[in-house]
């Protein structure tokens, strides 16, 4: 693949990766918590701690990956494109409960979008 075909298709990946990111951020502020299995039985206060404690290891492992070029392949790339695509369908399958407060252009934008730029991504992949 060309050095230049390489570099737009990683940033692609790094778009969908922010706008992921970014969602964690506004999810933070919609107490997502309190909507998701093995956080919405603990505490306000546990719940809400938990939740944000552990993105920690999460964001530094895309981060460690994305650094390291031995670990940033087309499998992890993909892996991650498929999870913002699941990640969409996990959010309409929560909009159902009535603590759940993604409502609006930004949030939903931030979700759908991260989803169709993985999926667009993942596509990109699959037709190398």
């Amino acid at each position: 693949m060309a050095k230049r075909s390489k570099a737009i298709r990683d940033g692609v990946f790094d778009t969908a990766v922010a706008l992921l990111l970014t969602h964690e951020l506004d999810a933070a502020l919609r107490h997502e918590w309190r909507v998701l299995l093995g956080f919405r039985s603990l505490p306000e206060e546990a719940g809400r701690a938990t939740f944000i404690l552990a993105h920690v290891p999460l964001i530094a492992g895309i981060l460690y990956v994305r650094g390291n070029g031995n670990l940033f392949t087309p499998a992890f790339q993909g892996a991650v494109d498929a999870f913002c695509v699941i990640h969409v369908g996990l959010h309409l399958a929560l909009t159902w409960h009535t603590k759940y407060e993604f409502e609006g252009a930004p949030s939903n934008g931030l979700i759908w979008g991260c989803g169709l730029v993985g999926a667009a991504h993942l596509a990109w992949l699959a037709l190398e």
